[in-house]
């Protein structure tokens, strides 16, 4: 039985990231990479995919509510309303990315967070896990 339910979380998630993902302009949420480690401030990058015709000002992005939060079985907790978003497109390649930052110090090794990016013909969503290891020497 514990694996049926397992299943059926799952699929919930598969089925609310769809969801709440426009097919208009199919904006895409690539992975996460993180240039901060445990007890500095966050400093992490999300590369956004198909962003053609787009400008910074036409990309909305923050944490998401938290219905969100409940629907993809993810705890809200204080640490993301500190998250700070900034959305940047290189205007020469076309690379678009969300940059991720806090401005205090992160004690703690492990960040799960929902992100919500809005633009004029759409939205998507989706959950980050950040893994932060400890500073070379200690």
């Amino acid at each position: 039985m514990p694996r049926t339910h397992a299943m059926l979380r799952h699929l919930a998630i598969a089925l609310t990231a769809l969801l709440f993902a426009t097919t208009a302009q199919a904006l895409g949420l690539g992975d996460i990479k993180t240039e901060s480690k445990l007890g500095e401030p966050l400093a992490a990058q999300i590369t956004l995919t198909n962003t053609d015709g787009l400008t910074e000002d036409d990309l909305i992005v923050g944490i998401a509510d938290v219905k969100a939060y409940e629907r993809m079985g993810i705890e809200r907790e204080y640490l993301h309303t500190r998250l700070q978003f900034a959305t940047t497109i290189d205007k020469k390649t076309g690379q678009s990315v969300v940059q991720v930052t806090t401005k205090e110090a992160i004690t703690t090794p492990v960040i799960n967070f929902v992100l919500h990016v809005r633009w004029p013909k759409g939205n998507a969503m989706r959950a980050y896990t950040i893994l932060l290891d400890t500073p070379l020497g200690h």
